[in-house]
């Protein structure tokens, strides 16, 4: 009884606080039923629909389904929701997923909300994420940004604070790492704790964001960024928090909510990666590779461009292969031999601090780490026409303090993210200074933008060979029915269902294109008399001019 209250109570927020419709217009939808004034009751039913689906805007939340419509259907004297999705087909709340309720649940409170203008709110919530696929939960972050941040043309007044428990790596903005608490179960009479020095243990990829889980399952999203080392991996996910919380706009950052980066271990590693994700299934998610502009990265890529002695035919289109010396207005370390790597984007003087860091960090006994200054920042750009940046400060330190000592790349990319988090407070710093932020900064900007272009580029292919599997599948039933003969109307209930993915997808395809595809169609019409001005019950004459015709629908 309480849950049946309940969801007629969202029933009542959907249609009056979100649709907008006044409770005059079901009074005379009701009568209307009463008085059997049949017709009358579509037209108010019609007008509802178009409302709701105007002021509810479902789909642009819901991802995994652009054609997704909520609709309310008149059943003797009730009001019933029913859901139609991308394949036409029509459904009841009963029939759907419990995923799906819980989500529209969310959107309906989050869009019926009436902020408390008195008064600070707080959205408390424990693992959200119970039923929700991993999809679902993405959509569900953008709802909880909604809350946290409302724009300017938002209903909410001022923001809300979130704060939710989860156990799903799918739910962890990674855009924001810097939000996240991890907690553990204390001993005893302990409770629950926060675990504050978790840069020392396990919950470090949390707490960096960098690709959350990737080891578990490779391909958690649809687009996938590969680079060679878990370095990479550090230093893109860290710099696009950066740039987030500097402002930076989306053409210009990386979303880690909507890409995973994939480290591959080498550049030597990526091709099988790639392979493996690319060059099996139907259902290829979208892939960028990175390479370093060095030697290991120009031969790896001529092995996906094919050209190589590893495969035989092209994994990737050089469109989505991009490597660092690409980022051309990039102010780069410069070495004699012209290899660029993606640690050439920082700043020498960032490099320096970071060292520092690294070298607190491990406590290494013989070594202070106040042996830097400005004649060491010279000395290092000395030995950089030769060394890598690695192995620059490596020598300094040998050469120095008699000193051997061996960089890790993760922990001196990490120590990089540090000293960048670190840089307001060091204002006074006579070796890191604003510029060079700024350099940093400026140089991921562009790195960003070049990839976002490709990734998208990447995406609207994707979607097109959705589209064409969609047709092929729709090509292939037909056939399977009508091997060797067909009436007419058999054919123009094809041509239909092709029409209707067509109309579906025009936004993701050119107008060119679908232009096209429609011309085909409507020659096939014109040739075959596919019309129900004509008998539509007798069977195509000439069917095998028909099929090659529809072979043409591609």
């Amino acid at each position: 009884m309480e849950r049946q209250e309940k969801e007629i109570e969202l029933a009542r927020k959907l249609i009056y606080n979100i649709a907008e419709i006044d409770s005059e217009v079901l009074v005379r939808l009701s009568e209307a039923l009463k008085e059997g004034k049949q017709g009358y009751a579509n037209g108010l039913v019609k007008m509802i629909n178009e409302q709701l689906a105007q002021r509810l805007n479902f789909p642009n939340w819901w991802v995994q389904d652009k054609n997704f419509q909520l609709k309310l259907m008149a059943r003797d004297h009730e009001l019933v929701f029913t859901i139609t999705d991308r394949t036409g087909t029509e459904y009841s709340f009963k029939e759907r997923s419990s995923g799906l309720k819980y989500f529209l649940s969310y959107y309906i409170q989050y869009r019926s909300h009436v902020p408390t203008k008195e008064k600070n709110e707080i959205l408390l919530m424990d693992e959200p994420d119970t039923y929700l696929s991993s999809r679902a939960q993405q959509d569900l972050l953008r709802i909880f940004e909604s809350f946290a941040e409302p724009t300017q043309d938002s209903h909410l007044s001022q923001p809300i604070q979130v704060v939710y428990v989860t156990h799903s790596p799918f739910l962890i903005d990674k855009n924001h790492s810097e939000r996240i608490r991890v907690l553990r179960k204390g001993n005893d009479d302990e409770g629950t704790l926060v675990v504050r020095s978790v840069a020392r243990n396990h919950y470090e990829p949390l707490r960096s964001a960098f690709g959350a889980f990737v080891g578990e399952t490779t391909f958690i999203g649809n687009c996938n960024l590969m680079v060679e080392g878990s370095s990479d991996q550090i230093l893109l996910a860290g710099a696009a928090n950066l740039l987030t919380q500097v402002g930076t706009s989306q053409l210009e950052c990386l979303d880690l909510n909507n890409t995973t980066i994939v480290p591959a271990g080498s550049a030597s590693h990526i091709p099988y990666l790639v392979y493996l994700a690319v060059g099996r299934d139907k259902e290829k998610p979208v892939v960028i590779v990175l390479f370093d502009s060095d030697k290991a990265g120009n031969r790896e890529k001529e092995n996906l461009l094919g050209k190589g002695k590893q495969y035989r035919r092209p994994l990737l289109r050089d469109e989505y292969i991009v490597q660092v010396g690409d980022i051309g207005e990039a102010c780069f370390l410069n070495h004699t031999n012209g290899e660029k790597e993606i640690e050439d984007f920082i700043p020498v003087a960032i490099c320096v601090e970071a060292a520092k860091n690294y070298i607190k960090e491990i406590g290494i006994d013989n070594i202070n780490a106040d042996i830097f200054n400005i004649g060491s920042l010279k000395e290092i750009e000395e030995k950089l026409k030769e060394h890598d940046i690695y192995r620059a400060i490596e020598i300094y330190i040998l050469e120095n303090f008699d000193s051997e000592i061996q960089i890790d790349k993760v922990g001196f990319c990490r120590n990089v993210l540090k000293s960048l988090a670190g840089h307001k407070s060091r204002s006074g710093n006579v070796l890191f200074k604003e510029a060079d932020f700024n350099t940093f900064v400026n140089n991921f900007r562009k790195l960003f933008y070049k990839l976002n272009k490709k990734m998208n580029k990447a995406k609207q292919r994707s979607e097109k060979s959705e589209l064409s599997e969609k047709i092929s599948r729709i090509k292939k039933r037909f056939l399977q029915k009508h091997p060797a003969i067909a009436k007419c109307e058999d054919a123009i209930l094809l041509i239909q269902d092709i029409e209707h993915i067509l109309d579906d997808n025009y936004d993701r395809e050119t107008s060119f294109e679908i232009d096209k595809i429609r011309e085909v169609l409507q020659n096939l019409k014109n040739t075959y008399k596919l019309d129900i001005k004509y008998n539509v019950a007798k069977h195509i004459d000439g069917y095998e001019g028909f099929l090659i015709g529809l072979d043409a629908v591609k």
